[in-house]
């Protein structure tokens, strides 16, 4: 054996040792990743007749940017500080030791409360039973949690000051017209609380074609200071439900009442364009052209021409498909007669108008 080698066997520790040396390496022992959804940052709250609904988005990101797939819990908290204690956000820490968790959602329960991708809780205000509701700031937050109960801990803050807010208006029969749908409700007399008159600062009208539920957004783009509306904007034989609410305070966020009973309306078109004017007829080589001006109707599909002899009361139509000019060329005529022409409008709901007439004798 030559000097300075080392022998080769199998199994030898030594072996062993210098190649697990030269493979490996051990590095510094790291921490596990901890996913938690990120705070909320868009919790708000409305008053609606005798409950706070409080709206937050579903979180879709964790604190280190990666996906939320580990939701477990939604918890809600609830602090309530005198007006003159008010004095802007409060310290998540007192939050927690002085406030309430009034909600806490497991995540079998979440589907009670998505409404799209929000979270959508309520907090009973007892208007009977606290006399100095209205003396009260209500602070709002929510935290969420994952399997392990951790959290990345409480987010924004939504807050309001309750007042006394009505019963929904009562929705009388609509007026259809063609142009538009009136709406007029009968104001209520006396707020939940009992206290009277009515505290009314307007009114919201609420319109969809889902039967079962309603946008977040009135129809009204302000605030309506009378108990009716008119409302532009339908279309005839289509589904629509309507609602009114009152609303109570302008200040944001703002306080509305529930909605009123639903009314649900298909409207029909029965309303009748008006005649053609000016009706006109030229003779030309035994030839009668009529002449008219279109009503101003914007729903004119067409023009139907009719024609009856002097002294007679049948009147015969000349035209079998809808006359979509303004002008009509009857070359059936006869000399020495005396004729009728009428023409109406018919619009796309099939409506006849009354009728423009002019008689012409063929000489």
């Amino acid at each position: 054996m030559a000097r300075g080698r080392v022998p080769f066997l199998a199994g030898s520790p030594l072996l062993v040792l210098l190649l697990f040396s030269a493979c490996a390496k051990v590095g510094e022992p790291q921490p596990p990743t901890v996913y938690v959804a990120q705070p909320s940052q868009d919790l708000s709250c409305k008053q609606v007749s005798d409950q706070v609904i409080l709206s937050v988005s579903i979180p879709g990101l964790n604190t280190n940017g990666t996906r939320v797939n580990d939701l477990r819990a939604v918890e809600v908290f609830r602090i309530e500080e005198g007006l003159a204690e008010a004095s802007g956000p409060i310290s998540k820490e007192h939050f927690l030791k002085e406030g309430i968790k009034i909600l806490s959602v497991p995540e079998d329960e979440f589907p009670k409360y998505k409404q799209g991708n929000k979270f959508v809780f309520s907090d009973m205000l007892r208007f009977h039973e606290d006399v100095d509701i209205y003396s009260k700031r209500r602070v709002y937050s929510v935290r969420f949690l994952n399997k392990k109960g951790q959290t990345a801990g409480l987010g924004n803050q939504a807050a309001l000051v309750p007042v006394p807010i009505p019963a929904p208006p009562e929705i009388l029969s609509p007026e259809i017209t063609q142009n538009e749908i009136r709406l007029r409700w009968v104001p209520p007399t006396e707020n939940l609380d009992g206290s009277k008159p009515a505290r009314i600062l307007g009114y919201n009208v609420y319109r969809s074609t889902n039967l079962k539920e309603f946008p977040v957004t009135p129809i009204n783009p302000q605030l309506l200071q009378q108990p009716e509306y008119d409302d532009r904007g339908f279309e005839f034989d289509k589904d629509y439900v309507y609602a009114v609410s009152v609303v109570a305070s302008e200040r944001n966020p703002l306080a509305e009442s529930s909605l009123s009973k639903e009314l649900h309306i298909i409207p029909k078109d029965t309303f009748p364009p008006n005649a053609p004017g000016n009706l006109n007829a030229v003779v030309e080589n035994g030839v009668v052209v009529l002449l008219w001006v279109p009503p101003a109707d914007a729903d004119v599909d067409g023009y139907k021409v009719y024609r009856s002899d002097n002294g007679s009361t049948e009147r015969i139509p000349l035209n079998a498909e809808l006359i979509r000019t303004f002008s009509y060329r009857d070359q059936t005529v006869q000399k020495g007669r005396t004729y009728i022409y009428a023409v109406t409008a018919i619009d796309k709901h099939n409506n006849e108008s009354a009728a423009a007439s002019t008689t012409v004798e063929i000489h």
